[in-house]
């Protein structure tokens, strides 16, 4: 009996382990099956998005002018630093394939300050971080949620190398913010920006880099005025004024890559009066004087690289501009504000996630030769760099520029060189006050322009504009002796003080702040009892006055 009841239960153990065995090995099965099916879905996916790469590369998207697409959400992805999501590839098509032309029926000037949505775009973006490939991005609408899967997969794969771990978690807060405002907002993801054609980019890479002064004998001067040269002459003299520093043989950069970055920047511009791409190419060319001829790079004032990250800074500072402020931003709730205003510089941050998605465009980075710590460093000075170009920045680090003025610049010192890189980039940005009188008085009549449009917007939007944006209220030779007391002129007696070869540009700038006084009191002295807006610009009879009173 004791026997039997061994056997019984002997062969129950064996069924039990046999049936844990098949339940295991069905276990496997559905894993298999499940992974399987997952990888023919993500495959299938890489083959349909790899197809439209190839279609969105066409000859069609690529004649697509900068007036097509104007008005179209630029970007809303944020950088924070090398290490974290960046765009690869950038690249557009609506559909119907004909461009969507804009609505017939006028839209409310809020609206206009807005990107359009169309439900019909289609986006296309490699996204990946500082260890490696992250994934695609494929959005139609409001986007797919297998993207989703693909790029937490590819995150968690990531390497196990120093700070990957913390450049997977940025991505993937970026990514995930990224999807939480497209979702909001039904907004397409990435940059939309005319492509650049391989014509343009060969035309451009053919032709041999003439020395700046073959541009103009006095190029290389504090008083040369940028704003003179042809619009179809700047990128070529970009590139030239790279060579004649010699950061393009230091580090190997890429001239077909240059080119086609070079290109790409000047098309991210839009046109409004004064902040498009003709203020980047006068910041980018002084710049390069400050650079230049006051020896910075030969005297180890500056690094190659921080030369060149000045360089393309200043290049991509104002990158999709819209014409407006960071406050008037902030106060129509654009959906820029609504993704930068609470870290600050919501125009700056737009231009710096700009430059970023052009830079990581196919066959824009030109960088694609420096190691990973010169990468690293050129992405924070660049980030740096366009950041400081917030005039609020500026104000709170001018009492330590002051300092350094008064006391002596130490180039040991770390904050120093900091404080220094930010000062030549605001002398850079307002660099057009310190030319000749009419030049600097023709870009304060672009400026005000600008300013006004502005104005005329909060106006129909029910809001108050600040005094310098009413049309109506501006007195602009006051406005223009108050921005030059306050804010200009102690920039380049700052430069003057630290470099007594920068005395040229400060002399010019006290000029310029002389004949607006003068300016002041003729327009005064005439109607004293009005207030001018763009009238002191269009009356030659008080520029006849001015030359008199020199006479």
């Amino acid at each position: 009996m004791v026997a039997v009841t061994a056997i019984t239960v002997a062969v129950t153990a064996v069924m039990v382990a046999v049936t844990a065995i098949t339940v295991a090995v069905t276990a496997v099965m559905v894993a298999v099956t499940a992974v399987i099916v997952i990888a023919v879905i993500v495959v299938t996916a890489e083959v349909f998005i790899t197809w439209r790469l190839k279609r969105l590369k066409s000859s069609r998207v690529s004649s697509l002018s900068s007036s097509d697409i104007e008005g179209e959400t630029r970007v809303v992805l944020s950088h924070r630093t090398g290490a974290c999501v960046r765009v690869r590839s950038v690249s557009v098509q609506t559909l119907p394939e004909a461009p969507v032309a804009a609505p017939a029926a006028p839209r409310s000037p809020r609206a206009m300050m807005e990107p359009p949505t169309h439900s019909k775009t289609s986006s296309l973006a490699s996204v990946r971080n500082g260890v490696g490939n992250v994934g695609v991005v494929w959005t139609y609408g409001c986007g797919c949620r297998w993207v989703w899967v693909k790029a937490l997969v590819r995150l968690r794969r990531g390497s196990r190398s120093k700070g990957s771990r913390e450049a997977r978690r940025h991505s993937l807060l970026d990514f995930m913010r990224l999807q939480r405002h497209a979702f909001i907002n039904n907004l397409p993801h990435v940059i939309c920006a005319a492509m650049v054609t391989q014509e343009e980019v060969d035309r451009l890479v053919q032709v041999e880099v003439l020395p700046p002064a073959a541009f103009h004998k006095d190029f290389c001067s504090f008083r040369y005025f940028p704003r003179q040269l042809p619009e179809s002459h700047t990128p070529m003299a970009v590139i030239s004024m790279m060579e004649s520093l010699g950061v393009i043989n230091k580090f190997r950069l890429s001239r077909e890559s240059l080119a086609r970055f070079t290109l790409m920047v000047r098309k991210g511009y839009r046109d409004p009066p004064y902040h498009n791409w003709m203020h980047a190419f006068s910041v980018t060319h002084f710049a390069f004087l400050l650079v230049h001829n006051l020896h910075m790079t030969e005297q180890s004032i500056l690094t190659h690289l921080e030369a060149l990250a000045l360089i393309v800074s200043s290049m991509c500072h104002d990158l999709d501009h819209r014409g407006t402020t960071n406050s008037f931003q902030v106060a129509s709730n654009s959906v820029l504000a609504s993704l930068y205003s609470s870290e600050g510089s919501v125009m700056e941050r737009h231009h710096l996630a700009q430059a970023m998605c052009i830079l990581n465009t196919d066959d824009c980075n030109f960088l694609e030769n420096l190691n990973r710590e010169e990468y690293t460093l050129f992405l924070d000075l660049m980030r740096d760099i366009i950041l400081a170009t917030d005039l609020a920045h500026h104000l709170r680090i001018v009492s330590e520029l002051r300092e350094i003025a008064e006391n002596g610049y130490d180039p040991n010192d770390q904050r120093h060189h900091e404080l220094l890189i930010c000062l030549l980039m605001t002398a850079a940005d307002l660099s057009d006050q310190t030319k000749d009188w009419q030049s600097s008085k023709h870009v304060a009549e672009l400026i005000y322009k600008e300013f006004f449009t502005q104005g005329d917007l909060e106006k129909a939007m029910g809001n108050m504009p600040l005094e310098m944006m009413d049309r109506e209220k501006a007195f602009i030779p006051e406005l223009q002796l108050q921005f030059l007391d306050d804010v200009a002129i102690p920039v380049y007696e700052i430069v003057a003080k630290i470099f007594p070869g920068a005395e040229e540009p400060y002399t010019s700038i006290k000029t310029s702040r002389r004949n607006w006084a003068r300016l002041r009191d003729v327009y005064k002295r005439r109607k004293p009892e009005s207030t001018s807006s763009l009238e002191v610009f269009e009356d030659d009879s008080l520029e006849d006055e001015l030359e008199k009173e020199d006479s």
